[in-house]
């Protein structure tokens, strides 16, 4: 393995252990998303689709998070639940399916 797909693999494995970090409540939601941010940041430039389909993903948390903060919350507001766990999803399988290709 190259050693840049080696590093790809290191941050969506990353993003994945985030993930479940947060879904087992050990997380607290800003900082998932803080998280996240810096691991998709971390992605290879020659990989633009990848970075750009995890980038779109992460704005929506982004987004959520800080509509939350607006109203003094850490974790996202209920209304706002459903669209987390699809985003998170999209995340999830973005990140399998890549790590198939290692």
């Amino acid at each position: 393995m190259k050693e840049s797909y080696k590093i790809q693999a290191e941050l969506l494995n990353a993003i994945l252990r985030q993930i479940e970090l947060y879904s087992s409540g050990k997380k607290k939601y800003p900082n998932l998303v803080s998280a996240l941010g810096v691991q998709i940041s971390g992605l290879m430039d020659d990989q633009i689709d990848l970075h750009s389909r995890l980038r779109a993903n992460w704005r929506v948390l982004e987004e959520v998070n800080a509509l939350a903060l607006d109203e003094n919350s850490l974790s996202p507001l209920n209304e706002h639940q459903c669209l987390v766990d699809r985003t998170l999803e999209n995340i999830i399988t973005i990140a399998n399916t890549e790590l198939e290709k290692y």
